[in-house]
This record gives structure tokens, C-alpha cells and sequence, in this order.
């Protein structure tokens, strides 16, 4: 077999972020080898893993496959040192457990091909344990704090090109959670001032793989909190452009805060979540269940209660 041909200036650099994946990531690995579209490179990007990763990311043989480690720092730092360790005219972010289709870097290069494209979404689907079922998510209309673009902003569902990823600094890395809509809450606005576009394509070409592990991480509820008053502090004035999503954020706020039994807290944010929109009901209950302690242990604290923003749905 021929060697795979490397440009000297990709276009498309695939972040593959890792961290003590060493079972799972092959799978991430040999589905970007099997692109239709050979115009990339793959920067595995190491966040200290202290298992075997080093070793199984050099059995691929491959020209187009490098490696770069940092010590652990986080996943938004490990991404961004991927990024600066790369050549690629755009970068595409992949995380470790998920895989894409073969046509995912072809259909991103048909769609950067068109001028003034910058940043380029696909579709994906979500397979939830071992279950064949799967959940398909398309690109659609992200609303009034996104300018209305229609994008899907999940780990593997974009592609960004690198100068506008490098203008608006990167991921967050202060944040814990929420990396895709923070990012995408400064990348469309920017390329919407510099007139470049979000282009879609409804295939869903990535495969996020859901499990118990990711499942409990999603719902750290400390996390979770950490990350939407990130995104209430930095972007309140977008947040603010549409009444679902303030009440929303500020109601995850208050179900985290309820869950980790600060109910003080979790009244502040309820009720800021009411006033910000105050004809939708389930704010109502949300608050009432608040104010009783002993009740609320039992919805948020003792029972599983899947941690979402409850109102509207969310880019990633």
C-alpha cells in the first residue's frame, strides 16, 4: 500500500483530544484514517494520560497521525495546544470515545470550499450504551443569541477555520463544561462581523458514543454549575437577546445549586429565571419544589435527575 500523502499545509487539522483512553481511542483513530478525503493531518492531543495511550497511538504507522502531550491541565487546554501544534488551514475537534463517518472531513471540505465559509457543521448521532438505537441530531436555527445561524457545535460536529479559532482565543480554560456553546457563543457572532458564514449539512457524520461514565461526568451537578455561571457571567448580553434561553441557563443554575443543597441559592436563580421569562410554567414549579428542602432531596439529591437546561435546547 502507497504511503499516505501528507501536505505540506493540510487543510483540515483533526484535534483528537485524549486523557487515559487508551482502550477506546483506536476506535477514534483508525475512523479519521478511513476519511474519504485525505487533505488532513490527525494531532492526537495527550492531556497527561498516565495509562498506555503513548504506546497505542505509535502503532499507527501512519505519516498523517502526530503526537503531542502536555501535562494535565484540561481538556479545553489540551485542545488549544493541539491547535498550536498544528498546520491545518481549519481544525476539527474529535473527543476520544466518539468516532466519525467516512464521509465527515469530505463533507467539511465541500462546504470550506464555498468562499466565505467560516465554520462548517454537520449532523450526528448519539448511541446511548451498547444500544443499536441511536439518537440523530441535525444542524438547526440556535436562536437569537447565535444570530439565528443553523449549526450543530458538539466535539467532531464543526469545523472552524484557524484564524478565526485563533481571533477569538480559543477554548475557555476556566471552564469545565460547556466548551462547544462557549466557543460558539464568540466564534458565530465574529464571523458574523467579518461577514464569513456557517455553513450545514444535515448528514449526521459523527457518532458520539454515550455511556455511564459520560453520563455521570455530564451530570456532576458542581460542574455543571461551575460551567453555566461561566456562561451567564461572560455572555449575558447574547443570553439576554432571548428570554427561553436566560431563563434557561439561570434554571440550570438553580437545579445545580438545589442538587448540591445550596437552596438559597437555587431560589435566587429560580426566580431569576421566572422574572426573565415569566409566562412559561415550569419555572413555577421548579421554584415551589425549591422552597421545600425535604421534598427537593428527593427530586434533586436522592433520585437520578438528569441534569439539562430545561427549557430550551442547548448547542451541545
Amino acid at each position: 500500500m502507497p504511503a499516505a500523502r501528507v501536505a505540506a499545509t493540510p487543510l483540515i487539522s483533526v484535534i483528537l483530544n485524549t486523557y487515559n483512553r487508551a482502550a477506546l481511542l483506536p476506535r477514534a483513530v483508525e475512523s479519521v484514517l478511513a476519511q474519504t478525503h485525505d487533505d488532513f493531518e490527525l494531532v492526537v492531543a495527550d492531556d497527561g494520560s498516565t495509562d498506555r495511550t503513548p504506546g497505542v497511538v505509535a502503532q499507527f504507522r501512519d505519516r498523517r497521525v502526530r503526537y503531542v502531550r502536555q501535562d494535565n491541565a484540561g481538556l479545553p487546554a489540551a485542545r488549544n495546544v493541539g491547535v498550536a501544534r498544528s498546520s491545518g488551514r481549519y481544525v476539527a475537534f474529535l473527543d476520544d470515545d466518539d468516532e466519525v463517518l467516512p464521509g465527515w472531513l469530505e463533507a467539511f471540505a465541500g462546504m470550506i470550499a464555498a468562499s466565505g465559509c467560516g465554520v462548517a457543521c454537520c449532523g450526528a448521532e448519539v448511541v446511548h450504551g451498547d444500544a443499536a438505537a441511536t439518537e440523530v441530531r441535525e444542524p438547526y436555527d440556535l436562536g437569537a443569541p447565535f444570530d439565528h445561524c443553523v449549526g450543530l457545535f458538539h466535539s467532531g460536529s464543526f469545523a472552524v477555520r484557524r484564524d478565526v479559532f485563533d481571533a477569538v482565543g480559543g477554548y475557555a480554560t476556566a471552564l469545565p463544561c460547556h466548551h462547544q456553546t462557549e466557543l460558539a457563543l464568540r466564534l458565530v457572532p465574529w464571523c458574523g462581523d467579518h461577514g464569513l458564514r456557517v455553513a450545514s449539512v444535515p448528514q449526521p457524520l459523527l457518532r458520539i458514543h454515550r455511556t455511564q461514565e459520560t453520563a455521570r461526568r455530564r451530570s456532576d451537578p458542581e460542574r455543571f454549575l461551575a460551567g453555566t455561571l461561566y456562561i451567564l457571567e461572560h455572555h449575558a448580553d447574547r443570553l439576554g437577546r432571548s428570554e427561553v434561553a436566560l431563563a434557561s441557563y439561570l434554571a440550570s443554575a438553580g437545579v445545580s445549586s438545589a442538587r448540591l443543597g445550596r437552596y438559597p441559592d437555587a431560589r435566587r436563580y429560580l426566580l431569576r429565571a421566572v422574572r426573565a421569562h415569566p409566562t412559561l410554567t415550569t419555572g413555577y414549579g421548579l421554584l415551589a419544589i425549591s422552597m421545600l428542602p425535604s421534598l427537593a432531596d428527593q427530586v434533586w439529591k436522592r433520585t437520578a435527575f438528569r441534569q439539562e437546561r430545561p427549557w430550551s435546547r442547548s448547542p451541545t
